[in-house]
């Protein structure tokens, strides 16, 4: 009898022990089950998120393309229509001749003389300025006069006359009649009654006609004696 219940104890505590590693077992298979299906539902709506967000960046692409071809397609229609231009045949022009007048020669310079002192001489004894003059102008000169003054500007002397041009630096007595265009002759005026070392002055005027008329011009120059 005995034996009967020791042995009904040790086969309810074995009962035991399996019901209780059983439970245990079915209790971690659960808590494994659960486990899994709220990893599968997160994996779950990661993967629903990723697709909205694909989905929103496809249709704001769409979107600008959409834009961008119907700005396009405006454009287009804005712009007009390249027509030809008509083709213009050009009328030859009449050329005219301008005859120009002939041309009038000017005088290249002024008229004028240019004189200066050329050298003092002494010619039967009496000293005489020497004075070179010079023809600056296109006029003939005919006549002269030459006037000699002391420093404050009062006549000394004078020599005058038709025929007061010498063709060289020379005593009086080969006169020539002419002074022309460009050409360079001397006159002279006596020095008598004046001092060595005195300044003087000698004015030429020249005449373009005789008897000192028509155009006169006139040239001075200053030396020391």
């Amino acid at each position: 009898m005995k034996s009967t219940y020791l042995r009904s104890v040790v086969l309810f505590s074995f009962l035991l022990s399996a019901c209780a590693g059983a439970s245990q077992s079915a209790i971690q298979t659960g808590a494994a089950q659960t486990l899994d299906a709220e990893l599968a539902a997160t994996q779950g709506e990661s993967a629903l998120q990723t697709a909205d967000s694909e989905n929103a960046a496809l249709a704001a692409t769409n979107d600008a393309l959409a834009t961008q071809n119907a700005a396009l397609q405006t454009q287009q229609s804005s712009q007009p229509t390249n027509t030809p231009a008509p083709a213009f045949t050009s009328t030859p022009q009449a050329t005219s001749t301008l005859s120009q007048p002939a041309a009038t020669i000017e005088p290249t310079s002024q008229p004028g003389i240019s004189a200066r002192l050329d050298s003092i001489k002494t010619c039967d004894g009496t000293q005489f300025a020497i004075v070179r003059v010079r023809n600056v102008g296109p006029e003939t000169y005919q006549s002269a006069i030459v006037k000699l003054s002391d420093v404050n500007g009062d006549e000394i002397r004078r020599s005058d006359g038709n025929n007061e041009f010498l063709p060289t630096a020379t005593c009086p007595g080969t006169e020539t009649s002419t002074l022309g265009p460009g050409e360079e002759k001397y006159v002279t005026v006596s020095l008598a009654g004046t001092n060595t070392g005195d300044t003087l002055g000698v004015r030429v005027t020249v005449c373009t006609e005789k008897g000192y008329g028509g155009n006169c011009w006139s040239s001075a120059t200053t030396f020391v004696k």
